[in-house]
Order: C-alpha cells, then sequence, then structure tokens
C-alpha cells in the first residue's frame, strides 16, 4: 500500500512537470509557489519564540538558491531530465524498504515506553525451554503428534508463493504463519515466560496440487480445537503445581 501510493505521488509529479513544460515553455514563472514559501516562513516568524535569533542573510540565501534550482528543474531540459531520473530511483527505493520493512520490523518498532520494559530484548530463548519440555510430556500420553521446530512468521494477509516458501525453507523454518512472533516479541518484552503452539492446517505454496483456501485453513482449524483443548487440560495443572 505505501509503496503504490509513494510511486503514484511521484508519478503524479513527473506529469504535472510534463504539463507545465509542454504548456508554458519558457514563460514567467507563476509567484504561487514563491508565495506560499513567503506565508510558512511568515506563520514561523509570527509563533516563533526566539525572533532574535533568526539570521535573516541566511534565510534569503536559502531562498535564492531554493529558486534558482526550481527554475533550472521546472525550465530547463537536463533539469527535468534529472529530475525524472531521480524521481524513478526513489519510486525503486520506496519500493524496496518499504517491502523489506514488513520482513524486519517488529512491534518493539517506533516510540518506546518504558513501562513496558527493555526496547533490546533478549530472544536467544523466546520460547521457555521447560514450558516445551512439559508441552511434548503432556501430549505423549494423549497420543498428539508433536514436533518443535522453527516458525516464520510473515505479514499477509495474502498466502506465500511457491518461491518464497523455498526461500523460507532456506533460512531453516519447518512452519509458516502470520501470527505469533509479534505477540512473543511483545511478552518477552515483559520477562514473561512464553509456550506457542502452533496448528499445521495446510501444505505450503509450491507442496500441495491444490490452490490454497482460507476456508480450509479455518475447517482444519476447527477439527483440531478438541486435540489443542486435551493438550491444555492435561498441560495446565501440572504447570499451576
Amino acid at each position: 500500500m505505501y509503496q503504490f501510493s509513494a510511486g503514484s505521488a511521484i508519478s503524479s509529479w513527473d506529469h504535472l512537470i510534463a504539463r507545465r513544460l509542454s504548456s508554458n515553455p519558457g514563460g514567467t514563472t507563476e509567484p504561487s509557489s514563491l508565495l506560499g514559501i513567503l506565508l510558512i516562513l511568515g506563520a514561523c516568524y509570527a509563533f516563533s519564540r526566539h525572533r532574535s535569533a533568526i539570521r535573516w542573510r541566511i534565510v534569503g540565501w536559502g531562498l535564492g538558491l531554493q529558486f534558482l534550482i526550481a527554475m533550472f528543474v521546472l525550465r530547463t531540459g537536463p533539469g527535468y531530465w534529472l529530475l525524472d531520473k531521480a524521481s524513478h530511483g526513489v519510486e525503486w527505493f520506496l519500493h524496496f524498504s518499504f517491502e523489506g520493512s514488513k520482513f524486519v520490523s517488529g512491534p518493539l518498532s517506533g516510540l518506546h515506553e518504558k513501562c513496558w520494559g527493555e526496547r533490546f530484548v533478549d530472544m536467544s530463548k523466546a520460547y521457555d525451554p521447560r514450558l516445551r519440555s512439559a508441552a511434548l510430556r503432556a501430549a505423549g500420553p494423549l497420543r498428539l503428534k508433536c514436533f518443535e521446530g522453527v516458525y516464520a512468521a510473515v505479514p499477509g494477509p495474502q498466502f506465500e508463493t511457491p518461491a518464497e516458501i523455498r526461500a523460507l525453507k532456506r533460512l531453516g523454518a519447518d512452519a509458516v504463519g502470520m501470527s505469533t512472533v509479534s505477540e512473543v516479541t511483545a511478552a518477552r518484552q515483559l520477562n514473561m515466560r512464553v509456550l506457542a503452539v502452533a496448528l499445521i492446517s495446510n501444505r505450503a505454496a509450491g507442496l500441495a496440487r491444490e490452490p490454497l483456501r482460507h476456508g480450509e485453513v479455518l475447517a482444519v482449524g476447527n477439527s483440531g480445537a478438541k486435540d489443542l483443548a486435551r493438550l491444555l487440560d492435561r498441560l495446565l495443572p501440572g504447570l499451576a503445581a
């Protein structure tokens, strides 16, 4: 979504410049942009508490340089060519950075509130070893097929492509989902002991012949709810003792 909006804004800027160059080549510069800058500066001056610190000579040089750059970009061929090349570069960068941030960012990003705990949380033991062992012991007598593995979280809501599944497998993932990791990270920030139980609801893209359907995931989840309840009924009393 961000990449589309940013790219659309840049493309609209390109089209706006193209229209201005084609409709009024070599004409007089409209004073609206300069007037807007002056209005902004006037408002800043009016609400400033340190007017004596303003260096008007520097402000004047800045306005003049900005005006010259604008004239070069909007009224000359080389300037428009440079802007066109730069805009496509920015569009590619936005696409890369925003798409990448979905993979690398977590729930602790943004403004840090100390009341929730440390900002840099140790995740070397995200899932408590004792709780994991207890869950495996509880599943044995119930004859529930359980195993430990690496869970990879993706933003979704779309299912992964076969290429993404292959990449995640090479990274060491045993299961892929769209939840759990953010909640676990927030819980570890609060120094909570964490146990995660995941139900494998379907084979990933490229591993099954049929297309992936959300209805299938819901159906398998409903059918596995009873087994999860049996596991928790056996596990939780032992943890409370």
